[in-house]
């Protein structure tokens, strides 16, 4: 195992992007960018789940007024951020979510836009636009970003990754104070946690919970922060977080008050036995994938054919207008297939036009006369529209599902569309009529992509899952359909329920051409649980990404498509969640404002001042006698109480108690967004408060 974790660890570091932090782009083609002075990283993890805020402060040093910049942040792949403020002239401004895709455009013209910019924003930016901002010369604007994110998991090991070299934006000498806290809770017993890419940092560990944390007062940001952690390899199986809000905290939707979330993780010690795979990778060398796109692609298939496994049977397809086969049938992997595939797909070169429907059909034919109870898996990537062959979507849905009806065996397709000329609604339909998905890329995102999705499913474990519970009191399951579980890999489900009883699960698959089924009992809470304050965000980002794969399905600009599209919308508005139907923006706000109260509310209560600094007065007025102990709860950004507060009531009027913006330990808290929890019987409310 220990070598594996260094080989995993070495994977990661030689893979983080080199980029950094937030930027406040002024000028792109003059490249001109406000100077990042400090930088602190605040990142609390429960099970896997991480929620991060940073904050940058940056100064004007254009010799010159900024009256109108853009915020860039690269965001990690499959984050999504939940809050976005910034600080100028000593005054609070708060970012809300509009139904808008984020304006992707850069400031100065993306034309003249550096490599080095380009570089750094990664393949998935934040943008935001200040509009109309005064940033005198001279002077500071502060800029707070939280987001969340699903660590990514591979056989035990969890790594949390963010960049934090700057010296692309800001080469040679820098003086930037930093400032990295990270802490985590786990379910599972935490074995080991690393901090290999700041050696002289602090970590502590126990057997639940752990915290790391460095601080550099004036030097370079220029290395990425990485923690890689490992878990208890004996406490593998199902298990479940759930938590039920008060009736005003859940004001999106009638799904119900309850939010859950499944882990599901296979064994993954030696012995496991994985289902071998007949495997064809389907590989686009039309004339558009000239360049470095086919580099990526050679290097793609030839890693993926070096990593088969004992057992499998597999075959290389390339496509341009006609098909080419590596061999005239699926062939066992052993060291002479795989030395004559590596040559194979070493002489590919890109020409031609595109016939995706020959292709597909070709490698879907080849499933027949192989031992059905293998995984029949297809890998297949495209950067174009078809242009041969069959051309249109219907057309080549037909196709392929003729070829997979006569091959009379379950096909798994995941389709990889490169670029943005794609048929996005033609990848989409044919990984979900043929228990897949579709993922789009962009064009320098192909190896390192479908290399790290081969890891995934390189080791099946259960074919076509499905999940039943009894009785039926869990509903909105996402992702839906399940896929399949893999060996060293994690399932995360989440879903909704109304009543918070005990329900057992029923978890079925297939595995070597047999049918599987483990039960699970599972007891849903049934009140706040405040360390899970996270599941709303969680099961609402789930739900929009399967909504937007339904929009891809549908057809963008179609009116089923703008129906599910506006749902999404909906979703992310509300929950507060980004999604890429929507976006920060303006106009900007010096206050937070509080969800509008429920005119049957009994009472009302505010925080002054808000944002605080040190202290923060709560007041309360009452219309009745209330002779009752309260308890306020405050919570951080992750749901974890840091602080309890009793409060003592009586006649009705107005009441004022405090919280001096300290931890339970007497420290400080951090700067920060905070919830103040209070209930007068099963009437709830929550504040949102800020630190500054």
């Amino acid at each position: 195992m220990k070598k594996f974790i260094f080989s995993f660890l070495m994977g990661i570091i030689l893979a983080l992007p080199a980029f950094s932090n937030g930027i406040v782009i002024v000028d792109t083609e003059t490249q001109t960018y406000l100077t990042l002075t400090a930088s602190s990283v605040e990142t609390q993890v429960n099970n896997q789940v991480a929620i991060t805020r940073t904050s940058q402060t940056f100064r004007n040093e254009t010799g010159q007024d900024v009256l109108a910049a853009k915020y860039a942040f690269p965001l990690p792949d499959g984050a999504s951020a939940i809050g976005l403020r910034w600080l100028v002239n000593s005054v609070w401004y708060e970012a809300s979510i509009a139904a808008e895709p984020q304006d992707t455009s850069i400031t100065g013209g993306g034309s003249g836009a550096s490599p080095a910019l380009m570089a750094y924003l990664g393949a998935s930016p934040l943008f935001f636009s200040f509009d109309a901002l005064m940033i005198g010369v001279d002077s500071l604007i502060q800029v707070e970003l939280t987001y969340v994110e699903l660590l990514p998991y591979s056989f035990n090991l969890v790594s949390y990754a963010y960049p934090n070299d700057y010296s692309l934006i800001q080469p040679g000498p820098q003086a930037i104070e930093q400032h990295f806290s990270w802490t985590m809770e786990s379910d599972r017993t935490i074995l080991t946690v690393q901090f290999p890419s700041h050696p002289g940092g602090t970590v502590n560990v126990s057997d639940h919970v752990a915290d790391v944390s460095f601080s550099y007062a004036d030097g370079a940001a220029n290395a990425d922060y990485l923690v890689v952690y490992e878990l208890s390899s004996d406490e593998l199986g199902v298990w479940s977080m759930s938590t039920f809000l008060p009736d005003s905290l859940v004001t999106c939707d009638d799904l119900g008050k309850g939010f859950v979330a499944f882990v599901i993780e296979p064994e993954s010690n030696p012995d496991v036995e994985v289902i071998e795979k007949n495997f064809i990778l389907v590989v686009d060398r039309s004339g558009s994938m000239s360049g470095n796109k086919i580099v990526q692609a050679r290097q793609a298939a030839s890693f993926i054919v070096q990593h088969l496994n004992p057992g499998d049977h597999f075959n290389v397809i390339d496509f341009d207008n006609d098909i080419t086969l590596f061999a005239p049938n699926l062939v066992p992997y052993n060291v002479t297939s795989q030395n004559n595939a590596l040559a194979f797909i070493s002489a590919l070169t890109a020409d031609g036009t595109t016939n995706i429907a020959a292709a597909l059909t070709t490698a879907i034919g080849q499933f027949g006369a192989v031992d059905p109870g293998k995984a029949n898996i297809i890998l297949f990537f495209t950067d174009g529209q078809p242009t041969a062959g069959i051309t249109s979507t219907q057309g080549i849905l037909n196709a392929v599902d003729a070829a997979a009806a006569q091959a009379e065996t379950t096909i798994f397709l995941y389709a990889f569309g490169i670029g943005n000329d794609v048929n996005k609604q033609l990848l989409a339909a044919l990984g979900a009529n043929n228990n897949g998905l579709a993922t789009f890329l962009e064009n320098d995102e192909l190896e390192a992509s479908i290399t790290d999705f081969f890891l995934k499913v390189n080791n099946p474990v259960l074919l076509s899952p499905h999940i039943q519970f009894y009785p039926d009191a869990i509903q909105e399951i996402y992702p839906q359909p399940l896929p399949n579980l893999y060996k060293g890999q994690q399932l995360i489900i989440a879903g909704r329920y109304e009543e918070p009883i005990p329900v057992d699960m029923e978890l079925t698959g297939m595995a070597f051409n047999l049918p599987i089924t483990y039960n699970f009992n599972i007891d849903l809470a049934d009140t706040l649980v405040p360390a899970y304050f996270f599941l709303p965000k969680i099961w609402a980002k789930r739900k929009i990404e399967y909504l937007q794969q339904a929009v891809y399905l549908a057809g963008e600009n179609t009116p089923l498509g703008d129906t599910l599209e506006a749902q999404a919308t909906a979703l992310s508005i509300c929950y507060g969640v980004i999604s890429d139907f929507t976006s920060f923006t303006g106009p900007p706000v010096t206050f937070v404002h509080e969800q509008v109260r429920d005119d049957n509310r009994t009472w009302t209560w505010e925080a002054l001042p808000n944002p605080f600094q040190e202290a923060v007065t709560l007041r309360i007025f009452l219309p009745v006698d209330w002779y009752k102990p309260a308890t306020c709860l405050i919570l951080d950004a992750q749901g974890r109480i840091v602080a309890e507060i009793a409060v003592s009531f009586g006649p009705a009027g107005w009441y004022d108690f405090s919280w001096n913006g300290r931890l339970a330990n007497g420290l400080p808290a951090p700067k920060g967004v905070y919830f103040a929890v209070l209930n007068f019987g099963n009437d709830w409310d929550v504040l949102t408060l800020m630190k500054n």
